[in-house]
């Protein structure tokens, strides 16, 4: 596909509370396992106030691929701020959120849109974390050159980033490598 129609490939939409009951049993569908797994019984009136809470912190965009939503999405781009020492600093892009429904996997969705974040961050330092018994978005973020951070993973998450300086990337992936291979993390 050229690049020109990965662009127009999906459509990201401000979300739209009339679609809160699709969405939160796509929430339910892609991480319930994930969150009994780590947290104990899933609680169908507990989660979907803590999603709405969720939803209702803004940032959240809505995946719709040929007319239809089948994702949700929360980016929270780099940005340049100037600090009191008159330095600029600028903050990582954060990837918060990325879920799109089982029917429309494989289809290339979700690898439009981490190909679009890194195509317009490029050169920004860009973070994520997921769920470390999530094999298939480890390979995804794998594919765009995110790394695992061992130092702030934890027993439930792994924390990867992307976009480091020449100096610190030789010992960034071996620490990368070093962590898959202790934690049995095998790619798909």
């Amino acid at each position: 596909m050229k690049q020109e129609e990965q662009k127009r490939y999906y459509e990201l939409k401000d979300y739209d509370s009339s679609y809160f009951d699709y969405l939160f049993n796509l929430h339910k569908d892609n991480f319930k396992t994930y969150f009994e797994a780590h947290y104990g019984k899933w609680n169908d009136n507990r989660q979907s106030r803590s999603f709405n809470k969720m939803l209702s912190s803004g940032n959240y965009k809505m995946v719709v691929f040929k007319g239809e939503v089948v994702g949700l999405l929360n980016f929270q781009p780099p940005a340049t701020e100037t600090r009191e020492n008159g330095n600029l600093y600028i903050s990582p892009g954060v990837l918060r959120y990325l879920c799109i429904d089982k029917n429309f996997r494989k289809q290339g969705v979700g690898t439009a849109i981490i190909r679009d974040i890194v195509g317009r961050h490029n050169g920004n330092t860009l973070q994520l974390k997921v769920y470390k018994d999530n094999p298939l978005a480890i390979k995804l973020y794998t594919k765009f050159g995110f790394l695992i951070d061992p130092d702030k993973s934890d027993d439930d998450y792994i924390f990867m980033f992307r976009r480091l300086s020449n100096r610190n990337i030789k010992h960034a992936r071996y620490k990368d490598l070093m962590y898959r291979q202790e934690n049995n993390i095998i790619m798909p």
